[in-house]
């Protein structure tokens, strides 16, 4: 099993593109993106989608009481094959452009039980449809 926690912060004016990005379909729609919005999963999934999500409210990076979420797949070729997980609630859609967000922080980790790496990349969807869409060109691996 994979375990992941992800932690997705929007901050504008950052020096920096962080490296760590992980698969997230974000809908880039304009809409209101707030930034610096933290996903902490201290009260549910918060609008992430995807198969094999659960709210863990243990272990995460500050330990007890810091929730994480977990998300698993199988390995197969369907749904829930691949580790996924998207958000399209309003809080994480707009122009991201035109809010001068330049970095989308993600924390990860992969279960120490684990055999093998996990590759990550990040993911974006156009407004209208899935076929416009942005993904990062390096993988980061966890």
């Amino acid at each position: 099993m994979l375990l992941v926690r992800i932690y997705r912060q929007i901050r504008p004016l950052l020096r920096y593109v962080t490296a760590a990005v992980c698969v997230l379909a974000i809908g880039v729609q304009i809409d209101a993106a707030q930034i610096g919005l933290i996903n902490d999963f201290s009260d549910g999934v918060q609008g992430w989608e995807g198969s094999g999500l659960v709210q863990v409210a243990n272990g995460g990076p500050d330990g007890e009481g810091d929730g994480y979420l977990r998300i698993t797949a199988d390995g197969g070729f369907g749904p829930g094959g691949k580790i996924a997980a998207y958000n399209q609630s309003s809080d994480v859609r707009g122009d991201l452009g035109a809010l001068d967000v330049i970095a989308i922080d993600v924390d990860m980790f992969v279960d120490p039980s684990s055999q093998s790496d996990l590759t990550m990349r990040l993911v974006l969807f156009g407004p209208t449809n899935t076929n416009n869409r942005w993904t990062s060109t390096d993988a980061i691996t966890v």
